[in-house]
């Protein structure tokens, strides 16, 4: 589902604006738990992933714009990389609560949150570069002041930067043919296919949905599977947020840089265990490896390639 999402929200959201395109996604959360609960289905359990994933192109292409439009210049880098922060810290809070719940208090716990955030995210202001570009000046000025908790008299002048940004961006609109018009756009271009592409495919995804099964298939290991995995999501948040204070200090090529290398390293860690522990006795005795490897990959995915594929 979320390969399907990312473009059209692209388009709708400077139509519709940020905030409904965000709001649009709860109820499609709130629908997808509600059939978890009303049915065990395998075809309709795969429609609610299909649901979710759409509701998560949406998510992960218009909350970095609206973040990055609502907040200052100086901390722009540290809240775009709280965002992925915030992801991890749902990945935690569902390895934590998975193995001590019912299925049907897991469904009711996890629909909560969508609600929780229908309820508060519409009282959030508006991004005041969205209305902008559509003439809508005093309320630009009403929700930065809101944002920056200062009086519209003190955010005027910021107000007239970002009309000034604002104005630049609507004369010089882009289309798609943009993307690789120039060498410089398409040396861009590829600099983040790569990084997501490096992201992907290193294994993210498939590693943190079934860390529970991963560290199940361990041998001589004194901790449970579950244990390990919420381990892992406790690593990872803490990394994340660890990041945040250095994106806008050391930089993103290299925290980028140190990521790659490390979940290099990690990951041929973890494979040559893995390769061993099933052809040979070598490392029966060694079970700690295949945690601290998985972990360091986690923690090296934390500081560069995860949270800053969305803030370059």
């Amino acid at each position: 589902g979320e390969l399907f999402t990312p473009i059209p929200a692209g388009i709708l959201v400077d139509i519709w604006g940020r905030k409904p395109c965000l709001i649009a996604t709860a109820p499609m959360y709130i629908i997808s738990w509600v059939l978890v609960l009303m049915t065990r289905s395998v075809p309709v359990l795969y429609a609610v992933r299909i649901t979710q994933g759409l509701g998560m192109g949406i998510i992960f292409t218009v909350l970095p714009m609206y973040i990055a439009e609502i907040s200052g210049p100086s901390i722009r880098g540290s809240l775009s990389t709280l965002f992925q922060g915030m992801w991890y810290f749902g990945i935690l809070f569902e390895y934590s609560i998975g193995p001590y719940v019912t299925y049907d208090h897991y469904a009711y716990i996890s629909a909560s949150i969508p609600v929780i955030f229908l309820c508060t995210f519409i009282w959030m202001p508006e991004s005041p570069y969205f209305l902008l570009m559509h003439n809508r000046e005093e309320e630009a000025l009403k929700s930065l002041a809101w944002l920056r908790a200062e009086s519209k008299l003190t955010v005027k002048r910021e107000l007239l930067i970002i009309k000034e940004s604002v104005h630049e961006e609507m004369k010089n609109k882009v289309s798609w043919k943009d993307l690789w018009a120039t060498p410089a756009d398409r040396r861009a271009l590829l600099i983040i296919q790569v990084i997501a592409v490096a992201k992907f495919l290193s294994g993210a995804e498939a590693i943190l949905s079934y860390a529970s099964q991963t560290f199940s298939a361990t041998r001589g290991s004194c901790l449970t599977a579950d244990n390990y995995t919420i381990i892992i999501g406790i690593l990872i948040l803490l990394t994340t947020f660890f990041t945040s204070g250095l994106v806008d200090t050391l930089g993103r090529r290299p925290l980028l840089l140190i990521s790659c290398v490390g979940c290099c390293i990690s990951e041929f860690l973890a494979g040559l265990y893995y390769y061993l522990d099933t052809q040979t006795s070598i490392y029966y005795n060694y079970s700690w490896l295949s945690f601290v490897s998985i972990a360091s990959y986690c923690v090296f995915l934390s500081v560069g390639v995860g949270p800053l594929c969305s803030t370059i």
